[in-house]
């Protein structure tokens, strides 16, 4: 007695097939092969085997029919191996064999939905575990699963990386620059929906998405976990403002929002800290300003500085005076506000007033000071250059300053101005005394000059009433 099992083909008559056997299965007239059995069920027959010269035939006794292939493999998996992706890929794997063995495309087709099943699975249990994720990946790029699924998890991976409470974020975000290309250059979403459903769901639209949706998903997954890490790096006093201004624009240029925050918070900090800065950092204060586009507010603050300054230095003494009025030329000089000349100058002045008897070596400094920004001490009182301009050229004061001789000049004048005459030459008559003083006989030319006083007063007191020049031979 010999018993065969195998996958019902079709019949002849009462005849009938297994597949791949090369033999006719006569079924005796007590044995009765059921009439609704379909191609691929598995049927089990006991019977005698002979031989017809080159043939053989089954002479069956016994016939049990039983379900596809299929279907066998579908109560396998219900039965041990529901909730279990190891067991899924066994059951696959064993009854891949079958499949190709007998090439049947409808076994092979539930197979592969099989592996699918457990893929899926695979990744349900490991959704939450990053590394689980990237071994499911490598499996699958083993498996030959396409690159686009292959991919999906990898981003799936580094997305759940980054959410996780205890990541090492330095770490994963050199795995993106290392698995996701485009991370680096700008390529905004296509449009403002799309960002938010990747925003929301972004392993569920990275999995929908083309190659070109996929490498602006790059970006955008970078940019969502570097943004942060970059500005934890702001010092609390914003001290190194500038610095994250400068890489967030170098690395995300796309964050203006949060650049021009950085910006805003750097500068209100500054503003803030003004009356403590120091004139390098007043004028650094005023170029940010000027590159942030907040130029405006850039006098306002050098006026709350130089208040600053006021207060600190004012020590009601010369030095205090001096000092505060070289902040406010500092300023002038700086940023050519006329208004910080014009207090710094009248500091200036007041110090002169202050050091003019105590200290006449300090006045004398401050007169020079004065005197190189335009003003000059005349008639005891200080003179811009116009107004020295519109005096009389034989004003006294005037022509002393400038190593002039004119009439009205007393003797200490012109000796003050020119010097001990050569000689001189006294002319005595009933009302005056007129001393002819000449000067620079021996160069090139001589000056005379008449003094005239009234015979009983002193020396000093004679005016000088006529001056002249010869040019000597």
């Amino acid at each position: 007695m010999l018993s065969i099992s195998g996958r019902y083909e079709g019949r002849l008559s009462r005849q009938f097939r297994f597949s791949k056997l090369p033999m006719l299965i006569t079924p005796q007239r007590v044995t009765v092969l059921p009439g609704d059995v379909k191609a691929g069920q598995r049927v089990t027959v006991s019977g005698i085997l002979h031989r017809s010269g080159t043939r053989f035939g089954l002479d069956v006794t016994r016939i049990a029919v039983g379900s596809t292939d299929t279907e066998r493999m579908i109560r396998k998996v219900d039965r041990v191996a529901a909730d279990n992706p190891e067991d899924m890929y066994r059951i696959a794997d064993e009854y891949g064999e079958i499949a190709a063995f007998y090439d049947d495309k409808e076994l092979q087709l539930n197979i592969v939905k099989l592996r699918e099943r457990a893929f899926l699975l695979q990744r349900e249990q490991n959704r939450n575990d990053p590394a689980g994720l990237v071994r499911l990946a490598l499996q699958a790029e083993k498996d030959g699963m396409v690159a686009s699924r292959i991919q999906a998890l990898r981003f799936q991976a580094l997305v759940v990386a980054a959410n996780s409470e205890d990541n090492q974020m330095d770490k994963v975000l050199e795995d993106m620059r290392q698995r996701l290309p485009g991370w680096d250059r700008v390529n905004p979403m296509s449009d403002q929906a799309a960002e938010e459903r990747f925003l929301k769901t972004p392993v569920v639209e990275y999995e929908a998405a083309d190659r070109v949706s996929r490498q602006r998903m790059h970006r955008r997954l970078y940019r969502i976990h570097r943004l942060p890490q970059i500005l934890m790096k702001l010092e609390p006093d914003t001290s190194n403002g500038l610095q994250i201004v400068q890489l967030l624009e170098t690395e995300l240029p796309e964050e203006r929002e949060a650049i021009e925050k950085t910006k805003a918070l750097f500068v209100d900090d500054r503003l803030d800290s003004v009356p403590r800065l120091n004139r390098n950092q007043l004028e650094e204060l005023a170029d940010i300003l000027e590159d942030f586009g907040r130029q405006g507010e850039t006098m306002q603050a050098i006026q709350r500085w130089l208040k600053a300054q006021e207060k600190r230095l004012d020590n009601g003494e010369l030095d205090g005076t001096l000092a505060i009025a070289d902040e406010y030329l500092f300023a002038f000089e700086r940023w050519q506000n006329t208004m910080h000349r014009d207090v710094g100058v009248d500091l200036l002045k007041t110090a002169w007033f202050l050091s003019r008897n105590d200290a006449p070596k300090e006045a004398a400094f401050i007169e020079q000071r004065l005197g190189r920004l335009g003003w000059i001490r005349l008639h005891n009182k200080w003179l811009t250059a116009a107004q020295i301009s519109s005096l009389p050229r034989d004003d006294v004061e005037l022509a002393i300053r400038e190593g002039r001789v004119v009439k009205g000049m007393n003797p200490q004048q012109v000796i003050g101005t020119l010097g001990e005459p050569n000689r001189k030459i006294r002319v005595i008559s009933s009302r005056y005394v007129e001393e002819i003083w000449v000067f620079g006989e021996d160069g090139s030319t001589a000056i005379t000059v008449h003094l005239r006083r009234d015979r009983h007063s002193p020396p000093d007191k004679a005016t000088a009433t006529l001056i002249s020049r010869t040019e000597n031979p």
